[in-house]
């Protein structure tokens, strides 16, 4: 730390794992595992990936589509409800998840 602050080497985003300019810890998840997550811990209708727009970041096509919602619901579905709905994840978002994990580990094992 210097001056109190984070170093900048140690200070991570999910744009970095995914190599873009922008993007939220859901843009970890492939578009169709954020969007089953969001509609079954909505209990809402099925929204589809061809109802949303183009872009990059899930949660403004989202929000693009059904305005604002709150983000903590889908993270308190898969919290609650991790053993069933981990195990349906695609690869490519388990892949984005562990190439967070192990930034996040090589960043710490260098203390």
């Amino acid at each position: 730390m210097r001056n109190g602050r984070l170093e900048p080497s140690r200070f991570l985003t999910p744009a970095e794992i995914l190599g873009t300019n922008e993007a939220d810890i859901e843009d970890l998840f492939t578009v169709t595992d954020y969007l089953n997550l969001y509609n079954v811990a909505r209990s809402s209708s099925a929204l589809d990936k061809a109802d949303l727009g183009p872009g990059t970041r899930i949660i403004k096509r989202i929000e693009a589509v059904h305005g604002s919602f709150d983000h903590g619901q889908p993270a308190d579905y898969i919290l609650r409800n991790r053993t069933f709905f981990l195990n349906r994840l695609e690869p490519t978002t388990l892949n984005n998840s562990e190439s967070l994990f192990n930034r996040i580990n090589a960043v710490l094992s260098s203390e």
